[in-house]
């Protein structure tokens, strides 16, 4: 069937890069922190001038009152090397 074939959607293999996320109890307070995966596969947390290496499972937790607010992706063909 030509039309199926034509809808039919590309390989769609997203890898996630970074993640911002607000701590704070309102938008009008608090501040944005960055978790981000570095070149060598380690997530790291970007915290004002504190920069420390974290496991993945916490970039993905969300607690209160740290939310995501920004999630960044890739699409496996624009990534030359895939951690």
């Amino acid at each position: 069937n030509e039309t199926s074939a034509s809808t039919t959607p590309p390989d769609a293999r997203y890898t996630l890069q970074a993640v911002v996320s607000h701590v704070g109890n309102s938008a009008a307070r608090g501040h944005y922190v960055s978790d981000i995966l570095s070149s060598n596969g380690r997530w790291k947390r970007y915290d004002d001038a504190i920069v420390r290496q974290i496991d993945r499972d916490l970039v993905s937790r969300s607690e209160w009152p740290r939310q995501g607010y920004l999630f960044v992706y890739s699409h496996s063909s624009c990534v030359a090397n895939q951690p």
